[in-house]
């Protein structure tokens, strides 16, 4: 019997190498700049209420009122007040920080209806926010699907 010849295919298959940080979703906050209390965010008018200083405001009293292109409008839960620095927003929502006495809460709100839609634990320290996550103090929490809060990693 003759031998026949051998055949030898190769098949080259791209590899992918992601990273979680490529995977990651980013979020597009941006910092808001509320001058005296009332600033256009996405569709709406924010309005954060009486400010501690009328020339360099640092806070403001609240409620947050958004008044929308319609005319209509809604006031955040009043646990969102006694607002300070730093805001941020993309559009939709909002990233309001607030104080008492010693502790700071951060909130998320829907520019549209003004619901929570994530509110932190009592904190100290400073607040930060990247594409991915917000940090408070010393607690890091990654932001989800809906560019809210979805987990603690500390």
């Amino acid at each position: 019997m003759k031998a026949l010849p051998t055949l030898t295919l190769a098949v080259i298959v791209p590899t992918v190498v992601a990273t979680s940080t490529a995977l990651a979703q980013a979020c597009a906050y941006q910092t808001l700049e509320p001058g005296v209390g009332k600033i256009l965010v996405g569709s709406a008018t924010m309005d954060l209420g009486m400010a501690d200083d009328t020339v360099n405001p640092q806070a403001w009293q609240g409620p947050v009122v958004f008044t929308h292109a319609d005319g209509s409008s809604c006031t955040a839960d009043p646990d969102v007040s006694l607002v300070e620095r730093p805001l941020f927003s993309d559009g939709q929502r909002v990233i309001v920080s607030t104080y008492s006495g010693g502790e700071r809460r951060v909130h998320f709100l829907d520019i549209n209806n003004c619901r929570i839609l994530w509110k932190s634990s009592p904190f100290s320290g400073e607040v930060s926010l990247t594409p991915q996550a917000l940090r408070l103090g010393t607690r890091t929490h990654k932001l989800g699907a809906l560019c809210i809060p979805s987990a603690a990693t500390s």
